[in-house]
């Protein structure tokens, strides 16, 4: 009878921990985290680069972009038959680039990669001119640009 009571105390020690963590979350959730403000931990980086190879990626004609700091420059991506492909950029010359994936289909939103970007400060091997965007089955355009002085010069991995 005695292990019965212990048992039941802890289960609702337990539970109230849970109700107030769940208030504490409730209380600060009321602005979302924008995702450059989100860090992950190491180890789903470690998986995550494990399963890179897996990962279609997205194939163009070119391979380097260079973009002057006055202009932009439009990239359309044809259809393909995988549901997404990864299309990983690197900033290998100039100030900042803007990448804008425009899907073809107008249920998704555009979505933006800026790079250099953010890093979590806990991540050293983290490299702020490397960012990646996934690409839809129905492909779409892209839209680079260049802020600063200098010439962009943009890779795709």
């Amino acid at each position: 009878m005695r292990g019965t009571r212990i048992v039941i105390i802890v289960l609702i020690v337990v539970a109230v921990l849970f109700a107030i963590g769940i208030g504490f979350g409730v209380k600060n959730d009321s602005k979302p985290t924008p995702a450059d403000k989100i860090c992950f931990p190491v180890w789903a980086k470690i998986f995550g680069s494990l399963l890179d190879p897996l990962r279609p990626k997205l194939q163009l004609d070119r391979k380097i972009f260079t973009v002057s700091s006055s202009k932009s420059l439009h990239i359309s991506i044809p259809p393909d038959n995988d549901p997404f492909r990864i299309a990983s950029f690197r900033l290998k010359a100039g100030n900042m680039a803007t990448i804008v994936y425009y899907p073809t289909t107008m249920d998704e939103d555009d979505k933006k990669l800026q790079l250099p970007r953010k890093t979590c400060s806990k991540d050293k091997k983290d490299d702020p001119k490397q960012g990646s965007l996934a690409i839809f089955k129905e492909g779409g355009s892209l839209q680079i640009s260049c802020k600063g002085n200098a010439t962009c010069r943009i890779a795709l991995e």
